[in-house]
């Protein structure tokens, strides 16, 4: 750990920290040859002595070098203490995560998704051209800068893949943040394009749209496996004020096939600013948002923002915590800010998820619990504490009635505890319905075919018959006489 005042590479005077974890910490630091404020990511030694992290970690600074991109982090530097912990050099930003910002203001309008969005897509095309697979994206490694000026700002390459293989990832074994993974990511192969990072934009558009992403569930690995099985929810059926071809773009970006995916990120962001051009961009922060934001103090983390910034003081060997402004350990000779310019601080510290032996680095001003593992190996196959039972009909438009509650889905997925029971009735115009019982004995699709009701001709009424004319009236003539028989007066 390095104690407020310890000044590493000769020039980076330590203010103090930020927040650290179980692989590593952060710490706010001045280059004191220039005076500027910068982060700085240190790997704990224990953890750098296994290669393939310090590898990961290295390729993470180099990244942002080759990218070269405004809407990357800048990595300033990189190097080795005194006691052999590498560390990584960024730049300082103000501001929260896109996850931070999602919890403050709840869905978001298409305008200021496409605020969002947009510029994502312009960095993410970058690395694209630099042959960059992120294979990580998700809100909390989207980072909205308030200062030194108001952008969006890509973070953590730590999982990122090369266009030429490192050898860091094993074939078979999935990387990432489950809630966002594409199928082919979940599967673990070997070979992932843009298109992979592309469904995982979808999937962020489509929790700041919908309020939810597009595949969730109590663990992890349930997640994974609804995302290779289940189809998600259309997003017009949230949110049905929303443009149809906006949430046509979202569902088009989520498609479980790949290759009916779009794989262009320049283009994606063509076809989302003719949908809603950037002058109808509305800003994510008003001046009562950035008060709140600064006085949360949010750190941008492992997608956990921290609700406030912490020091350690004392001994190197028992750090112990104490205020930001303790002067001592000071190594320097001068002493660190008494109260440093903590604002929304964020920095590029999202988590370090390395395949086959994945951990997280939370940052907070107290460590959190381990988050758990995510590194599995597919095909997934793991032992639901819920079945999940997908109904589908045909036709497309017939309805389901379970237990008496009309749904307007189909197909339907229903999650319930093993053993319970559930009555479906499916019905559609013009089509016999039917019911049936569904037992929640295993996770399986179950389809309905109804039958359709012929349509009777109608029966042809009898002919009416014209109506006869009364009979003439007989008249008996006698010469020239005509006499009528039936006239009494005649």
């Amino acid at each position: 750990m390095l104690d407020p005042g310890t000044v590493i590479a000769g020039k980076y005077r330590v203010d103090g920290m930020l927040g650290k974890g179980g692989m590593g910490a952060v710490f706010i630091a001045t280059n004191t040859a220039i005076g500027r404020k910068v982060a700085i990511k240190l790997l704990f030694a224990a953890i750098s002595d296994r290669e393939d992290v310090k590898r990961r970690f290295e390729l993470e600074a180099q990244a942002a070098a080759m990218i070269s991109h405004p809407g990357i982090v800048d990595v300033l530097d990189m190097g080795e203490t005194d006691e052999g912990e590498p560390f990584i050099v960024m730049e300082y930003l103000e501001g929260a995560t896109l996850k931070g910002v999602f919890k403050r203001l709840g869905a978001f309008s298409p305008q200021q998704t496409a605020t969002v969005i947009a510029p994502l897509l312009d960095a993410l095309a970058a690395a694209h051209r630099a042959s960059i697979v992120h294979r990580d994206i998700k809100p909390a490694n989207v980072f909205v800068t308030t200062k030194p000026t108001r952008s969006i700002k890509l973070l953590d390459f730590g999982v990122s893949r090369f266009g030429k293989s490192t050898g860091l990832t094993l074939t078979g074994t999935a990387v990432g943040t489950p809630k966002y993974m594409a199928p082919e990511q979940v599967l673990g192969e070997k070979e992932l394009g843009p298109e992979a990072d592309l469904y995982s934009v979808g999937a962020v558009m489509y929790h700041l749209l919908g309020g939810k992403p597009p595949h969730d569930a109590d663990s992890d690995m349930a997640t994974l496996a609804r995302i290779l099985t289940d189809v998600h929810q259309p997003l017009h059926h949230m949110r049905p004020e929303i443009d149809p071809k906006l949430c046509a773009l979202v569902d088009s970006l989520l498609s479980k096939d790949r290759t009916k995916r779009p794989n262009d990120a320049a283009t994606v962001r063509e076809q989302l600013l003719a949908l809603v051009p950037e002058q109808d961009a509305e800003p994510l922060f008003d001046a009562a948002t950035r008060a709140q934001l600064a006085q949360d103090a949010k750190v941008a983390s492992a997608g956990t923002p921290s609700p406030g910034p912490s020091s350690p003081s004392g001994s190197r060997s028992k750090p112990r915590a104490s205020a930001p402004g303790s002067r001592r350990g000071s190594k320097s000779g001068t002493p660190p800010p008494a109260k440093p310019p903590y604002a929304v601080i964020g920095l590029v510290v999202a988590a370090l998820v390395l395949g086959g032996g994945g951990a997280f680095l939370a940052l907070g001003p107290k460590p959190p619990p381990p988050a758990p593992e995510v590194a599995v190996t597919p095909p997934v196959r793991a032992v639901p504490a819920a079945v999940d039972v997908t109904l589908s009909a045909d036709p497309a438009e017939a309805r389901f009635t379970v237990d008496g509650e009309a749904m307007s889905c189909n197909p339907c997925t229903f999650s319930r505890s093993p053993g319970a029971r559930l009555h479906v009735k499916i019905a559609a115009a013009n089509f016999a319905s039917s019911e049936l019982e569904v037992l929640f004995d295993r996770s399986r699709d179950q389809h309905v075919s109804l039958a359709p009701v012929p349509v009777q001709a109608p029966v042809a009424a009898p002919p009416v018959e014209a109506a006869k004319p009364p009979p003439a009236r007989k008249k008996h003539v006698t010469g020239p006489l005509s006499v009528d028989e039936k006239n009494p007066y005649q």
